[in-house]
C-alpha cells in the first residue's frame, strides 16, 4: 500500500508556513510563522493595526517571513496573487 503513495512534489522542510487572522467583531488580529528549517515559531499580535483586515494580516505575516530570510512561503493563494499583481501592475493599486 505504501508503494502507491506518490513522492512529495516539494520538500516541506524548505517551506516557511505563514497564517494571519482577523476578527472584525473585536478588531483582534494576529499572525504566525513556522519555519521547519530551524523549528522557529513566531506569533505576533497585530490588534490595533490601522485598517485591519484578513488580507492585511496575511500580507503582514508574509512581509515578516521575508524579513526573516524566508524564500519559499506557503500562504493563502489570494495573498500571493496580490503580491504578484502589485509587482506586475503597481499602478493598479492605490
Amino acid at each position: 500500500m505504501a508503494d502507491d503513495v506518490p513522492a512529495l512534489r516539494y520538500d516541506w522542510q524548505s517551506i516557511t508556513f505563514t497564517d494571519g487572522s482577523f476578527k472584525a467583531e473585536t478588531g483582534a488580529a494576529g499572525v504566525g510563522v513556522y519555519d521547519p528549517r530551524n523549528g522557529s515559531q513566531v506569533r505576533l499580535d497585530l490588534t490595533g493595526m490601522p485598517d485591519a483586515s484578513i488580507n492585511r494580516a496575511e500580507l503582514a505575516v508574509i512581509h515578516h517571513a521575508i524579513q526573516q530570510g524566508a524564500t519559499c512561503i506557503a500562504d493563502r493563494k489570494v495573498s500571493i496573487h496580490q503580491i504578484v499583481k502589485h509587482m506586475q501592475y503597481p499602478q493598479a493599486h492605490t
